[in-house]
């Protein structure tokens, strides 16, 4: 007999918000919930998350996370910096060992302040 093999479905939110500024750099604080839809538990799960600014990349974090379990959820939380008066795009991509499929989170085109 073979077990059945599981390849849960995470539905990702992503925030990026305002925290502290230099002239030239605006520092985000970033926070990440992944729910575990099923079936099964998730494994081997990380955040990557990445600011380009005329496609180049300007900065990038990853951030490893917890198992979890179905109908569970986990969060992750950081900072990440992003040029100032340029148009920068933010990027999270959610992978894990055994997910149906990575997902990804984009902020669009924008302006830091």
């Amino acid at each position: 007999m073979l077990p059945l093999e599981q390849r849960p479905v995470i539905d990702l939110e992503f925030t990026a918000e305002p925290d502290i500024s230099t002239w030239e750099t605006a520092i985000y604080h970033m926070a990440a919930t992944g729910e575990n839809l099923g079936p099964g538990t998730s494994h081997g799960l990380r955040l990557e998350v990445t600011v380009r600014t005329g496609g180049e990349v300007y900065d990038s974090v990853t951030i490893p996370l917890d198992d979890c379990r179905e109908h569970e959820s986990v969060q992750a939380d950081g900072r990440i910096s992003l040029p100032r008066r340029e148009p920068v795009e933010i990027t999270a991509v959610l992978t894990g060992g055994n997910l149906y499929r990575d997902v990804i989170a984009e902020t669009g085109v924008f302006h830091a302040p």
